[in-house]
């Protein structure tokens, strides 16, 4: 009778086999499960199994942790508040020797993209990057235009997926889709409205257009006590604006720029009648501007009757203290360059029709 000597392969497949075994009969064991609340499962899958085997004989598998508060109780970041990574904890004859700048958990999220859910090892890196952007390079710290000073990202641990947010966009100048379906890969994201796609291409240029969004008004004055020396800036070099905004006093409007200061408020290509010149003398020929129906709805407190002889009309008003508002600096901007943007734009279509 012929003797069969197992090969290398075979010792590794029956170790294997062990390991499964000795990790299953310890996901079951009773004090284990008391440890976590009865929060363990010991779940088969075969599909990666690496050794030949029977099936139902010496099922392959895995414990899971079936409850998300217990997944992340035995989870810790591997940095502190900073961002700072954190060391690996020293080992002693009874175990980590656990303190407040090291680390001796691993990394665990609780994932949702499962139907019931699963505690896995996350991602720390990935996390880090999104959250701390002076990360982002590889000398942590080292400043980098567009890339370290800007605003962080946010990272959803039940995704494992790193996000962008409103606060980033606004420091881009561009607009925020705060909405998500991960199912169908739509994430929250950074995005040019059309006005202003056009706009950056066509007319201003990208850093022209951008710099005007990012225009910064004078800061406000200190509060009472405070030291910090302080002069409001003179009318001369920050003027109000005041602007007639009457439809009745119109010829034609067309809108070029849909929600262009704030939901509801659009910006038109205006061509006025002749009383309006007589009431408003700062009006040009063609311009870009804004309607009393739109402006009295989202911005009545900017809005007034004023006369003129025999004539009445809506005007809005606007200063450079209004600019802390994104929506209103564009108002105000638009007010002192809407003859400028509007020839510009009349002239761009005129030679794409040609």
């Amino acid at each position: 009778m012929e003797t069969y000597l197992p090969t290398p392969l075979d010792n590794l497949h029956a170790l294997m086999y062990a390991a499964d075994r000795i990790k299953e009969e310890k996901c079951n064991d009773p004090t284990i499960q008391a440890k976590y609340g009865n929060a363990l499962e010991w779940k088969t899958n075969n599909v990666n199994r690496f050794y030949p085997c029977p099936t139902g004989t010496c099922d392959s598998g895995h414990c899971h942790i079936t409850s998300k508060d217990i997944c992340l109780s035995q989870g810790q970041l591997p940095w502190d508040s900073t961002g700072k990574t954190l060391k690996q904890c020293p080992t002693g004859p009874h175990g980590p020797i656990t303190g407040p700048n090291c680390a001796y958990k691993p990394y665990l999220e609780w994932n949702t993209r499962s139907p019931t859910g699963i505690c896995q090892m996350g991602n720390f890196p990935l996390r880090r990057w999104c959250e701390f952007p002076y990360s982002r390079r590889k000398k942590g710290g080292s400043w980098e235009k567009g890339v370290t000073d800007v605003p962080p990202f946010i990272y959803d641990p039940s995704k494992s997926i790193c996000n962008a947010t409103g606060a980033y966009c606004d420091w881009m100048d561009v607009s925020f889709h705060p909405e998500y379906d991960y199912a169908n890969n739509v994430f929250p994201t950074c995005y040019l409205r059309g006005f202003q796609k056009f706009m950056e291409k066509w007319v201003l240029g990208k850093t022209i257009f951008r710099n005007l969004k990012k225009f910064k008004p004078p800061a406000p004055a200190p509060h009472p006590g405070s030291t910090e020396s302080w002069q409001p800036e003179t009318k001369e070099e920050y003027p109000d604006v005041i602007r007639l905004c009457d439809e009745k006093y119109m010829k034609t409007m067309k809108n070029i720029g849909p929600d262009f200061a704030g939901k509801g408020v659009n910006l038109y290509a205006i061509t006025w009648k002749d009383d309006a010149f007589r009431l408003d003398p700062t009006l040009k020929e063609g311009s870009a501007g804004f309607i009393s129906s739109e402006m009295s709805g989202v911005y009545p407190q900017l809005m007034s009757t004023r006369r003129n002889n025999n004539r009445k009309g809506k005007f809005y008003t606007i200063t450079i203290k209004h600019c802390r508002d994104k929506n209103l600096k564009r108002i105000y901007l638009t007010s002192f360059s809407s003859s400028w943007i509007l020839n510009n734009i009349s002239t761009l279509l005129k030679k794409l029709n040609k």
